[in-house]
């Protein structure tokens, strides 16, 4: 079986989308099964990213591009101290 990659977007998508399933009544096991993902997938998720919207996740998005390129830059600045 092919591994899916989900975007963290697509996650946060998909366990709303469960949780507005839930909200009319479908049992937990049949809510995550009509998502597609595995009940351990949902939990993992669901911790991971429960507490998350769309405009959390694209803050965190930034910050994280922004922290890579300032890690870059260090990188830069300390080989060239080194040099």
């Amino acid at each position: 079986m092919r591994w899916k990659k989900h975007s963290a977007e697509e996650i946060v998508q998909i366990l709303d989308g469960v949780t507005n399933t839930l909200q009319t009544g479908i049992p937990v096991k049949e809510a995550i099964r009509q998502a597609g993902v595995s009940a351990a997938t949902y939990f993992r998720w669901r911790a991971r990213y429960g507490r998350l919207d769309a405009d959390h996740l694209a803050v965190i998005k930034r910050l994280e591009a922004e922290n890579a390129r300032l890690r870059r830059a260090l990188a830069a600045l300390e080989t060239e101290a080194a040099a």
